[in-house]
């Protein structure tokens, strides 16, 4: 999937890349010296496909395979002799600058005195998808990921190359915490059913540790016992059932209109084969039994679908 990828973002980079370079500069620049007079220009240009083209290429990095024996192709910016913590490091520091990219783009909104405009779709769409970025890059690979106070104040204060337990699980939910918030703010609610039923499983996981967890920083630090965090679990996982409920009754529906049907629906797109749908029978807590249980009808419960 990312060798199909890197065909792609290596046409667009010669344009894309470097109007984000420029305009990652200038935010650089300013953000060192907020006193100066003369900072660079830079080509204006549709900041949210900046943004999206950054997002690209922080997830190829997330997904290089680098002991794929082709990687030397496929590297994109990474040194020859990169390896897989090479990779996670760049990612990063790729959706670092795709969020500069947010703050550039508000200011063109502020100096045309239109700023109240920078806030529309996609600015909080974008901004919870570079959270949900970051916290698959610590989720996956915790001890990769730099130690980073800018964006992940959970961080040790203490310069260390290494996070305790602690500051794992806190930089999870924090991170989590911030992409449901962006995604509540972007009206968006298949992505915000999806960041809460993550937090959800990051409660349970937490739930599982021998000794309570201390989210940091925080003062006091207060622990979370399992009995707290499979609380926290319920309920987002009760709230994530929720606000999915319109969406998933709409796919529910096509889908059982679908089922059932004799004549043969398999197609092929691409490599993709979709078989056609078996008849579907709806059970509920009263049918103990299935009578006449075959091979051809899907059973599915009902009561795993409510809260």
């Amino acid at each position: 999937m990312y060798r199909w990828a890197y065909g792609y973002l290596r046409r667009l980079k010669p344009v894309l890349g470097r109007l984000a370079e420029q305009a990652v500069t200038w935010h650089e620049m300013l953000s060192s010296a907020p006193s100066i007079t003369d900072p660079p220009m830079f080509e204006n240009f549709s900041g949210s496909l900046l943004i999206r083209y950054l997002l690209c290429w922080a997830n190829y990095y997330y997904l290089l395979d680098r002991c794929d024996r082709s990687h030397e192709t496929y590297r994109g910016d990474l040194p020859s002799e990169a390896n897989a913590h090479s990779a996670i490091q760049e990612a990063w520091t790729v959706v670092n600058k795709a969020e500069k990219l947010v703050a550039v783009r508000l200011a063109k909104y502020r100096l045309i005195s239109e700023i109240s405009q920078g806030t529309f779709q996609p600015h909080y769409t974008l901004l919870a998808k570079i959270y949900f970025l970051r916290l698959r890059l610590l989720l996956f690979f915790p001890r990769m990921v730099p130690i980073d106070r800018t964006y992940l104040p959970t961080d040790a204060t203490v310069t260390t190359n290494r996070r305790d337990i602690n500051a794992i699980y806190s930089g999870w939910l924090y991170l989590l915490e911030k992409a449901r918030l962006y995604a509540t703010c972007s009206g968006d609610q298949e992505l915000y059913s999806c960041y809460t039923a993550y937090q959800s499983c990051i409660y349970i996981m937490a739930s599982l540790q021998d000794q309570p967890i201390r989210l940091c920083p925080s003062e006091p630090e207060i622990p979370f016992s399992a009995s707290h965090c499979l609380s926290w679990a319920k309920r987002l996982r009760n709230h994530a059932i929720l606000s999915y409920a319109k969406t998933g009754r709409h796919c529910y529906y096509q889908i059982k209109e679908k089922s059932g049907i004799s004549q043969s629906l398999s197609r092929r797109y691409g490599i993709y084969s979709i078989q056609e749908i078996p008849p579907i029978r709806e059970m509920r807590n009263q049918d103990n039994e299935r009578p006449g249980l075959q091979d051809t009808l899907l059973y599915i419960d009902m009561e795993l679908l409510s809260i």
